[in-house]
C-alpha cells in the first residue's frame, strides 16, 4: 500500500463536520430547553391561573410530557417512514 492511498483512507468524508455540528446544535437546544422549561412554565402566563402550590406540579407534568415526546416521536416517525415510504424514499 502506498502512502497516498493510506492517507486517503484515513480521511473522513467532507460531510462529517456538518453532521457533528448539527448534532451539537441539537443537543445544545435540547438541554437548554430542559433547563429553562420548568422555570418558564412556573412563571409564565400559561400557569398564572393556578395557585402557587399547584404550579410546580403542572410545570413538571409539562416537562415530562416534553421529554416523553422528544424520545417517542422520532421512534414513531422512523417506524412510519420505514413502514409506508420505504428505507430509501424517506431520505
Amino acid at each position: 500500500m502506498s502512502t497516498a492511498a493510506g492517507v486517503q483512507a484515513a480521511r473522513f468524508p467532507r460531510q462529517v463536520p456538518y453532521i457533528i455540528g448539527n448534532e451539537a446544535c441539537e443537543r445544545f437546544s435540547f438541554y437548554g430547553m430542559r433547563n429553562i422549561l420548568v422555570q418558564f412554565m412556573v412563571s409564565s402566563v400559561i400557569l398564572a391561573y393556578l395557585p402557587a402550590g399547584e404550579r410546580d406540579g403542572a410545570a413538571k407534568d409539562v416537562f415530562h410530557s416534553f421529554v416523553i415526546g422528544v424520545y417517542f416521536f422520532p421512534l414513531l416517525g422512523g417506524w412510519l417512514s420505514d413502514r409506508f415510504f420505504g428505507k430509501y424514499n424517506t431520505v
